[in-house]
Formats: C-alpha cells, sequence, structure tokens
C-alpha cells in the first residue's frame, strides 16, 4: 500500500460503518448507516426530503462530527484527507443542475465527465430514467 498525504491508498474510497448522528441529542438522523464507495466511481445519494442525505454527506466531509461509528476515507479521517478535494469531490444539487438542460444533456455531460461512450451515455440515461421514474429525457430540468 502507498501513502500520500496520511491517507492510505485502498480499494475502497469511502467507508462509513455503523454510523449514529443527532442534532443535540435528540431524535437520531443516522441510525446504524453502512456504506461503501468504490474507488474511481461517481455516485449520487438519493432520498425523500429531510432523511438526512445533507446530514450524512457533512459528516463524510467532516463538518459533523458523528454520534458514533466510523467514517474512513481513503483509510483516514475525513478531516485528515483534504475532502473534498482531488481525491473525493462534492457537488450540492444547487450547483449541479443546469436549469436550461434537458435531463438527457445533463447526464450526457456527466457521463462524457466521466469518459463514458455514447452507447453507455445512452444505457446509463435509460436505466437512470427507470429507476428513478424522471420525465423523459427531453425534459428541461428548469
Amino acid at each position: 500500500m502507498t501513502v500520500k498525504n496520511n491517507c492510505i491508498a485502498l480499494r475502497d474510497a469511502v467507508v462509513i460503518k455503523d454510523l449514529c448522528f443527532s442534532y443535540n441529542n435528540c431524535d437520531k438522523i443516522l441510525n446504524g448507516i453502512e456504506l461503501t464507495v468504490p474507488k474511481a466511481r461517481i455516485y449520487g445519494l438519493l432520498g425523500p426530503s429531510g432523511c438526512g442525505k445533507t446530514t450524512l454527506l457533512k459528516c463524510i466531509l467532516g463538518r459533523l462530527k458523528p454520534d458514533s461509528g466510523v467514517i474512513s476515507i481513503f483509510g483516514g479521517r475525513p478531516k485528515k484527507c483534504h475532502i473534498p478535494g482531488a481525491g473525493v469531490g462534492y457537488m450540492p444539487q444547487e450547483l449541479a443542475l443546469y436549469q436550461d438542460f434537458t435531463i438527457g444533456e445533463l447526464l450526457t455531460y456527466f457521463g462524457r465527465i466521466f469518459a463514458m461512450n455514447c452507447n453507455e451515455i445512452n444505457a446509463k440515461i435509460h436505466e437512470l430514467i427507470e429507476l428513478l421514474q424522471l420525465p423523459k429525457k427531453n425534459t428541461l430540468i428548469g
């Protein structure tokens, strides 16, 4: 294994084990979260409003301290790995959605950033529209 910026280069970029978080020791917002994100992958975090997505991301970024559990970013703690940074990026939804794009154009744009070919992009667009029950791909985002 190689060490870079005090973070061990591992197979997984993000590993979360039994993560729990509550604001002011009241109701648990996150309870027993388990998550593994392999290196060199792009992931989206989806769920209904108020389910804890932003809280989880803030814990991963080191901006909130969990009540219990473990978060590992390339084998290190979030604040020690310069996250977000060269190893792990973070894009809030407000910045990710270009209002003048259609759903298909936006997904194509990010597919090209990830170096996917046209067939892979089209297959992924179809998969995501079906999985997430999105409108047709020619629907404007804004």
